[in-house]
């Protein structure tokens, strides 16, 4: 038998690792999800249980078809039957970030409804920031309109047509507020929250990544948007204007990020194993057994999993054909040296008949 010789890589392997890479994967989501995206402690943890799952299946299928050449079949049977008969025991213990991924993703509806209204009520920053710019320019541009007699003088001092002086400051006013810096703010901003609000799911490990990058961003525009506001002009100041930067008290803020928190008790939450959950590891349970169950026991072994082969009469036995093995090489020593006698019947007759012999 062919499998006496050599432990040779099947198609049954090809679905052990197709479970090992599933395990993984499912392993890895788990572990992000209940460290609330800390991919360090999960890559670990994923690598700990795939080298495990990976000892405990592929050892003992190599144990169950090995041919005594490095162990001896008595340390291999047990050590192979402590491997098979622990197996179940390693698996489930292995089972813990996969049931909690299919946990999170049982509320995959509720979570992306959250994260689409946490980073949606983001804008409302800018939106907030523009109804402070307009306030701010119609203030001023009120003030020009009507200025006191002392801000008049210093305000259009020289100039004969105050119209245009009160454009031009105004527009200026508007260039510091509106201009480009805050356009391509918005516009990048706007754009990064679209291509994150399509089609998000928990099968996405990144979408973690998105929580924690929303919640850095908008404390980046906040602050931006407020050292966009901040300097006033000196036209400002002539005109008495009532100047304070944009400051949004950090309604907009807090009410987003309160909104995403909401995931953190979910991602955060233990529940019993779900159907799916429980489906899909016996799947991947027998799967990984695959190749160990379709392993030839080597012939030259009297063990089984469960105690040795019997005879017909009960005896234990080696299936090797003792005959032919034997007979060319004598086991007997004294059988080699002791000389073969003749057989009395040939050796009588000859002596008789050569008494009478003429």
């Amino acid at each position: 038998m062919q499998m006496n010789k050599f432990l040779k890589f099947s198609w049954s392997h090809i679905f052990t690792f197709l479970a090992v890479i599933l395990m993984a994967y499912f392993s890895f989501l788990g572990v992000s999800y209940w460290t609330h995206g800390n991919f360090f402690v999960a890559g670990i943890v994923t690598a700990v249980i795939v080298v495990l799952l990976i000892f405990w299946f592929v050892t003992a299928q190599m144990l169950k078809g090995t041919s005594g050449q490095f162990m001896k079949f008595k340390k291999s049977i047990a050590m192979e039957r402590f491997l098979i008969f622990s197996c179940p025991v390693v698996f489930i213990l292995s089972l813990g970030p996969l049931v909690h991924f299919w946990n999170v993703h049982s509320h995959n509806d509720e979570i992306v409804k959250t994260f689409k209204d946490g980073i949606n009520a983001s804008t409302g920053l800018f939106d907030l920031y523009e109804n402070y710019a307009h306030e701010r320019l119609d203030a001023f541009s009120t003030k020009l309109k009507n200025p006191s007699a002392n801000a008049g003088a210093a305000l259009f001092k020289g100039i004969s047509s105050r119209d245009v002086q009160r454009e031009v400051m105004t527009q200026c006013l508007n260039d510091k507020l509106l201009g480009s810096n805050f356009t391509d703010l918005k516009q990048k901003s706007t754009q990064w929250i679209q291509e994150a609000n399509q089609e998000p799911s928990t099968w996405n490990v990144f979408l973690l990544g998105n929580i924690k990058e929303i919640k850095r961003s908008m404390q980046e525009w906040r602050d931006l948007l407020v050292d966009f506001s901040t300097p006033i002009l000196k036209s400002e100041s002539l005109a008495a204007t009532d100047v304070k930067p944009f400051d949004d008290d950090r309604g907009i803020i807090n009410n987003a990020v309160g909104i995403l928190d909401r995931l953190d008790a979910i991602y955060s939450t233990m529940e019993g194993p779900k159907p799916a959950a429980i489906g899909f590891a016996i799947a991947i349970f027998f799967l990984l057994l695959f190749p160990y169950l379709l392993q030839s026991r080597h012939s030259k072994s009297i063990y089984r999993l469960l105690g040795k082969r019997q005879s017909l009469g009960g005896m234990s036995f080696s299936p090797e054909p003792a005959p032919q093995q034997s007979a060319p090489q004598p086991t007997d020593i004294n059988t080699d040296i002791a000389p073969k006698p003749e057989p009395p019947s040939q050796s009588n007759t000859d002596n008789d008949f050569g008494m009478f012999k003429l």
